[in-house]
């Protein structure tokens, strides 16, 4: 059997307190190992690349990039949303041509939303959720979410909602067709846009409403 995808198994020691200088990679990351354990090794392996490019450098852009498309289902299949940004980061990093400018844009539109969800959040005290979010904000028949209002200070700009506006549509469909000659890039940033609208960041609660609201 292929060793990229044996199951990972058995519990590593998860080492608090310690610089990670003063650690080995695997110890460095034994919690994602412990995270990982029931999936395929390769999971777990791409992560230990990324921060071996980080450290030392000693895997080319390449060389991460054929990896990561010869066992791209499982792994996108078995990352979370900070590990999915960190791939983009990576090859943003250390890939050439049109893939680093698509990762680089993948990972700022994706970062920008969590510096969005992390105002909002800690701004309304972690009140708006995906199960309460249609209550808290109906658009339909209430003027007071319906009528676009200027944004002070930025002239020219006003607010949006679900209800006027196809800008979210129109960003995906630009996306969409930039990347669709880059498979990869492609996946992963589908991969991110089911991640978010499943979840209570402002895309999800944006998707929630555009289409229960």
């Amino acid at each position: 059997m292929d060793k990229n995808y044996e199951i990972i198994s058995g519990i590593r020691e998860v080492h608090h307190g310690v610089h990670r200088n003063d650690l080995t990679i695997d110890q460095h990351l034994s919690k994602e190992w412990n995270n990982d354990i029931g999936k395929p090794m390769c999971v777990y392996k791409i992560k230990k690349m990324i921060v071996i490019m980080r450290r030392s450098k000693k895997i080319s852009g390449v060389q991460f990039c054929d990896y990561l498309n010869a066992h791209r289902e499982p792994v996108l299949h078995g990352l979370n949303q900070r590990w999915l940004i960190s791939i983009c980061d990576t090859i943003a990093d250390y890939s050439t041509g049109e893939r680093r400018i698509h990762a680089t844009w993948i990972g700022t539109l994706f970062k920008r939303t969590m510096i969005q969800d992390s105002f909002l959040h800690h701004a309304t005290d972690w009140e708006l959720n995906q199960n309460n979010i249609l209550n808290k904000m109906p658009l339909i028949d209430d003027s007071r979410f319906a009528e676009p209002l200027e944004i002070p200070g930025l002239d020219g700009a006003v607010t949006v909602t679900n209800t006027q506006t196809d800008l979210v549509d129109n960003i995906n469909i630009r996306i969409t067709n930039v990347l669709k000659e880059d498979p990869l890039m492609f996946d992963i940033y589908q991969k991110l846009l089911e991640l978010h609208k499943n979840s209570d960041s402002i895309y999800g609660l944006w998707n929630k409403l555009k289409h229960e609201g």
